[in-house]
Parts: structure tokens; sequence; C-alpha cells
């Protein structure tokens, strides 16, 4: 999300749903004294129609992480926000772009099936990790070069994910990116400490 709002010159907001309530995508309430009716203020977090565009930006790119990870209710409460871009009666600033993302059930991870009524309202991508690729994002984002080296002589081990693994973790491009902090924090020193992470 962090490139696609860099290349395009996008405003990113990261709106984490597995944290939020069913309110934070509607409004909370208020009572308007001069028409004695309740009312609904969205969170400043959102770009509403007048949010001025931010210096530089072209627009905003609202990230909704964790998707299938958010209650059942709060994935509800994103049906208006992500087809028709409000939050509540408030409409976002058009020129605002949307994108979810999240895990999949079979990826053992904390999900909850997603509805049908979301499933409509969203195009489906499955990302898959790409040595090429990885490495060279890796080469733009000062990843210790021990592990890119050891990455590309053994592709398979970038993202070697099994769901049902009894280990503490597994590799994936985040975690040879943790491997890449511990070396580098190490320095020059004896690296036979941390050899089992390469191992």
């Amino acid at each position: 999300a962090k490139q696609i709002a860099d290349k395009f010159k996008l405003s990113l907001i990261d709106l984490r749903l597995s944290q939020c309530d069913p309110t934070d995508l509607q409004g909370f309430p208020f009572v308007n004294k001069e028409t004695g009716l309740a009312e609904f203020v969205p969170m400043d977090l959102f770009p509403l129609e007048n949010t001025p565009i931010p210096k530089g930006c072209n627009g905003f790119l609202l990230f909704l992480d964790e998707l299938p990870s958010a209650s059942l209710a709060v994935q509800a409460a994103a049906y208006k926000l992500v087809l028709d871009k409000k939050v509540g009666s408030h409409t976002l600033h058009p020129k605002t772009a949307i994108i979810c993302a999240g895990n999949k059930m079979t990826d053992g991870a904390i999900v909850n099936k997603m509805g049908t009524a979301m499933q409509s309202r969203i195009l489906h991508l499955e990302l898959m990790a790409d040595v090429e690729g990885w490495i060279e994002w890796a080469s733009k984002n000062d990843i210790d070069h021990r592990v890119t080296s050891y990455v590309h002589s053994r592709p398979e081990n970038l993202h070697n994910f099994d769901p049902k693994h009894n280990d503490c973790t597994f590799t994936c491009p985040r975690t040879w990116e943790f491997a890449s902090d511990v070396i580098k924090a190490y320095g020059k020193e004896d690296l036979k400490e941390i050899q089992p992470i390469l191992a």
C-alpha cells in the first residue's frame, strides 16, 4: 500500500479494521441542537469532500487492512464505505482510492469468513511472493546483502509457509527483513551466533 501511495503521490491512511468498532465507520452519534435530530460525526481520519489534499499529493489512499480479521459487525459497517465511499451520510473526497487486505481462512490466521455481500463489493487479487520482485525491493530498502544473496541462491526459501507448521515462525518476506535487522545490529562482530537464522 505504501509503495502504491508513493508511486501515485497519494496520502496514505492506514486503518486496521480488526481494531475498529462499527461506530468508527458509521460515525459517532450526537444530537443537533438546532434540529433536535440525531446525526453522525465521522472520524477525522477519513478524507471527506472538503478535506484539503496535502501538499505534494494527488489525493488519498485509504488502506483497509485486516478486513477478514474484523468482526462481522465491522465488516457489515464497511459495506457503505467500500462500495459507496461514504462514512454515514458523509461522502469521501472524490480523489480517494480504497484498497483492502487480509489473510485467507486457509492461512491459519485469526480471520472470520467474509460474507457474500462484502465479497461482491471488492475485486479480489491474490498476491504471491516473487523472488525477483522481493530482491529488487530489498536492494532499495537496505536489506543486508547476506540475506539477499541467500534468498537469491535459495529462492524456494523466500516464502516457505505451511499453515500447519509447528515451528515458532517461518520464512517469508517479512521475517527475512527481521533477519536482516538482526544481522545489521551485530555489525562486524562474529556472526556465528546468528547462523541458525540463515540455516
